[in-house]
């Protein structure tokens, strides 16, 4: 009670010198009050009115000291109480109580802070307030100015430190903040449903911009060691700040991907309070969980952090997927313009188009020998104009194929010294090459990742219902838009199906998908990446055996063709078990031609062989998707199984939230 700075009100048996009581000398036992019966009765009524009258100040004193307890109690309340303090430590309500989800005890100020906010707020109001601990409020800056605003106390920034006046500085320095989606990337695990990470634009060139970005301190373990222990918990979260310009380097250049940037509406106080946040967190970060406290649950934390009345994380998903976060931070009011910053191999491919083949053998050459850029530049081979175009092909050619064959620092910075080396030369040549910029459709327009099907159809003689759902993230029955043509990233995904629906047939698991991902890269003069397909889960063979069955299956090939056409190839091979092993071989082909910015038509032949069972299959499969809004969609399938000459037909409802 006296932490709290109330008073415990005591009437004691005789007057206590210099309390209050000594101001009421006839009161002197609180336990019985002698009234003594004058004779006469007007100093009788005298005497009870005196008494009365001092029984009424004693009980309107402490009356007054009770509500300043109260008052007291309110306040603490309102500090330990509040949202933001639970924000602040990281406070989740679990069962008896609340728990931390930081377990670093270096973290809390009180032994039992990490399940008692009460007693963490009361350990840092004497800390900060009462002994005025300048190594606290210099750990924990953010937590300080919580605590002065709950209690009405002005924070003395004279105790704070070189390096906490650094972080307020650099947040009034900030002119913008970004947050930047960079798409998804399917050869990491990591990165397979994007990534996203704040910008903080400081004014000078975006390139030195100030990115803040979370993942896991996985050092150097492999991809399978990643996905399992981030599935897991098995790392620890980490903030990093560092130059905007390595995450171009990585993200657009080394990895392919294309970074869209959304503009917030932050303000500086805002800004400072995440940079803080992100300092008190320095020595103590929470478990990373690949699915759910992940990079984009830590950006939603600090913008939460930054504006608490935004409900940005009042949801709390059992999952968080970057696209969502974008648009869960655009929901809340955070967004107010994107730009697009595509990749490098979007940059070369659309130069690819855009120059002649005599000035893309040339671009090659000076990108494979720097030196002969100086030639170039003073040739009469070529107008201004065209070597202007060569020398920035010739540069962004050669950093979209080098970076990503660079491993150490040493290759790294070997491949800037030759970007220089050619960038000397393109500024002796007037600046006559208009940049490419190709055409990007912001995700943040697309489909939602969580999606319900009902549908029915026929097959094998058979009608049927179907009900599906999958939680992430894009397949071949979705809206095109944001997304890549065949391309596809579940995880999971399930449905059943209630054959001959009329007769009360019993529903039927048909199939769970754990993963489906197909890449779909187009191949060009100057770029011929891999395609490839992987699919793992449990379901229904009908060609050859009803039962269900665990399978593994995947391909590689390749794919051409242009933005709104993609046509692909890719064999492959399946695991199957079920009651035996068997290994059918495939070959998946087809196309998918982009109707306008959504909806598309695709046709596609998928001939496989099962050696165990001898049977050889050949479906072939045109079908439609048009959306509405970005939603709802309707899609339809016809297939045609030409070795057993069967049909189907399949109509689907699919609806996004």
């Amino acid at each position: 009670m006296g932490d709290s700075g109330g008073y415990l009100l005591v009437i004691p048996d005789k007057p206590v010198r210099g309390s209050h009581f000594e101001l009421f000398p006839g009161i002197s036992d609180n336990r019985s009050i002698r009234l003594g019966l004058e004779k006469n009765q007007n100093m009788h009524v005298k005497s009870r009115a005196k008494l009365i009258f001092r029984g009424s100040l004693l009980f309107f004193l402490a009356f007054l000291l009770h509500c300043e307890n109260l008052f007291a109690a309110e306040s603490v309340q309102s500090g330990a109480g509040s949202r933001m303090w639970h924000l602040l430590l990281h406070y989740k309500a679990v069962a008896g109580g609340y728990r931390s989800e930081i377990e670093d005890t270096g973290f809390f100020l009180s032994a039992d802070g990490r399940s008692d906010p009460v007693a963490e707020y009361e350990a840092s109001k004497s800390l900060f307030l009462t002994a005025r601990d300048i190594s606290a409020i210099n750990r924990f800056p953010l937590r300080y100015r919580f605590v002065c605003e709950s209690e009405n106390v002005s924070p003395d920034e004279s105790l704070f430190s070189e390096q906490t006046l650094r972080i307020e500085h650099l947040a009034k320095q900030v002119r913008t903040a970004y947050l930047v989606f960079a798409a998804d990337y399917k050869s990491k695990p990591e990165s397979m449903f994007g990534h996203t990470f704040l910008r903080l634009d400081t004014g000078e060139a975006d390139y030195l911009s100030v990115s803040v970005g979370y993942a896991a301190d996985a050092g150097d373990a492999g991809p399978v060691e990643f996905f399992v222990k981030g599935v897991g918990g098995g790392f620890k979260g980490r903030y990093a700040l560092q130059p905007y310009f390595y995450k171009i380097r990585d993200y657009n250049y080394r990895d392919g991907r294309d970074l869209w940037e959304y503009r917030l509406n932050l303000d500086s106080a805002e800004i400072r309070r995440i940079l803080e946040h992100i300092y008190e967190l320095e020595n103590g970060g929470e478990k990373y969980y690949f699915f759910s406290s992940n990079c984009s649950y830590a950006l939603m934390y600090l913008l939460d952090l930054a504006r608490p009345q935004s409900g940005i994380l009042e949801a709390d998903p059992p999952w968080v997927i970057p696209l969502e976060t974008v648009k869960n931070a655009d929901r809340c009011g955070f967004i107010e313009s994107s730009s697009y910053r595509p990749s490098s191999s979007a940059v070369v491919e659309g130069w690819a188009s855009r120059l002649s083949p005599r000035q893309i053998d040339a671009g090659v050459r000076i990108s494979e020998n720097p030196a002969g850029a100086a030639a170039l530049a003073d040739s009469g081979e070529f107008s201004v104009e065209e070597r202007s175009q060569i020398l920035d092909f010739a540069m962004e050619y050669m950093l979209c194929r080098e970076y990503p064959r660079s491993a150490t620092p040493q290759e790294l910075r070997a491949v800037d010294e030759r970007a220089v080396a050619i960038a000397r030369v393109r500024s002796r040549v007037p600046a006559v090459s208009l940049p490419v910029k190709p055409a990007g459709e912001d995700p943040l327009l697309s489909h939602r990742s969580l999606r319900a099907q009902l549908g029915g159809g026929y097959e094998y003689g058979r009608s049927y219902a179907l009900i599906s759902a999958r939680i992430a993230y894009h397949d071949a029955e979705d809206p095109l838009f944001g997304f890549a043509p065949a391309s596809e990233l579940v995880a999971p995904s399930a449905s059943m199906k209630v054959y001959d629906p009329a007769g009360k047939r019993k529903p039927s698991l048909e199939e769970i998908t754990l993963v489906r991902i197909a890449s779909v890269n187009r191949i060009n003069r100057l770029q011929a990446p891999l395609s490839w397909r992987l699919s793992t889960g449990v379901w229904r063979d009908p060609p050859v055996d009803a039962g269900l069955g665990f399978a593994l299956s995947g391909g590689a090939g390749i794919a051409f063709g242009s933005r709104d056409f993609v046509m692909y190839s890719l064999p492959g091979a399946a695991l199957k078990i079920d009651d035996d092993l068997t290994i059918p071989l495939s070959f998946d082909t087809g196309f998918v031609f982009r109707i306008n910015k959504s909806a598309r038509i695709s046709f596609g032949v998928l001939p496989a062989y099962y050696p165990r069972e001898k049977v050889f299959i050949c479906p072939a499969t045109g079908g439609f998707l048009i959306p509405f809004g970005s939603s709802f969609a309707l899609s339809a399938d016809v297939s045609r199984e030409m070795v057993r000459e069967e049909s189907s037909l399949s109509v689907k409802l699919s609806t996004y939230f």
